[in-house]
This record gives structure tokens, C-alpha cells and sequence, in this order.
């Protein structure tokens, strides 16, 4: 159910990148796959209470998504776990100057070039996820991670 809500959340985004259109009908119902992952407990929870707060944002309810964004422990927004989570958030709540701030903290971890999980590193999945499509055009971004990634196909 938690990973559901997740995956329809991805598949939001590559449809709105697509299409260049927000699908309103299909961002309810991320945000009704949302509401039932949330009364769950798994690893999963970070990731969904911060795919919730931004979905939030993307529907225009900047306050709501503070608020369920603030319901997160600041420690469990720290470290490499949860860099692409929280960009993508900050850019959804169009902070993108802290977009860009967390992008240069990631940029730094070891996991930036070594993934931590399945041997893609961050740079890999930043410059392959729908999540960074806003902020794909910054002069930081190019230079992390586009002309990297296209500079060295796999």
C-alpha cells in the first residue's frame, strides 16, 4: 500500500512531464493512496509523510504541506536517506534556493557518485527522476549533474 502510493506518485510526474499538464483527477488519487499509506507503519514512513507534504504542494495546498512537512523529526531529515525526498519537497513548495542548498549537500556525500543501494548513485537517479524537473534548467544542476551524467553514458 505504501510503496502503491509512492509509485503512483512517480507515475504522476512522468505523466505531468509528458503531458506539460497537471491531471488534477490523478493527483487526488495520489493524495487518497497517500492517506491510506500514512495510517501504516513501515521503513517506508519517512518517505511517505514527505511524498505526502509535497503532493500537498503540488496541488497548490502550500499550507497543508508545511504542516504535514513539520510533523517530520528534524533527524530524520538529515543524511543521504532522504537528499532526493527533501529537494524534491523544497522544489514542490517552490523553495528552490533550498533546493538548490540540499542538492549541494548531496553533492557531497560519498553516495553522490556510489549509490548506497543498487550501485546507481544519486547523480544517476537526480538526472533520470521526473522529481527534478523544475529544477533542470538551474546553472547548479547542469553543472552536478547533467553535463556529468551526459558526459559519461553507462
Amino acid at each position: 500500500i505504501q510503496l502503491r502510493a509512492l509509485l503512483l506518485h512517480n507515475v504522476y510526474l512522468a505523466v505531468r512531464g509528458f503531458s506539460g499538464q497537471l491531471d488534477v483527477a490523478f493527483a487526488e488519487r495520489v493524495l487518497l493512496a497517500y492517506r491510506e499509506a500514512l495510517g501504516l507503519r513501515s521503513r517506508f514512513n519517512r518517505e511517505i509523510m514527505i511524498g505526502n507534504a509535497a503532493m500537498l504542494a503540488e496541488r497548490g495546498e502550500l499550507a497543508e504541506a508545511r504542516q504535514e512537512f513539520a510533523k517530520i523529526p528534524e533527524s530524520e531529515l538529515v543524511g543521504d536517506g532522504t537528499d532526493l525526498a527533501v529537494i524534491y519537497y523544497y522544489l514542490a513548495i517552490g523553495e528552490t534556493g533550498r533546493a538548490v542548498q540540499r542538492l549541494l549537500e548531496a553533492a557531497r556525500r560519498d553516495t553522490w557518485h556510489h549509490g548506497a543501494r543498487d550501485g546507481s548513485s544519486l547523480r544517476a537517479s537526480m538526472y533520470r527522476m521526473s522529481d527534478f524537473d523544475r529544477l533542470r534548467a538551474h546553472p547548479r544542476f547542469v553543472e552536478l549533474v547533467t553535463i556529468p551524467e551526459e558526459e559519461n553514458p553507462l
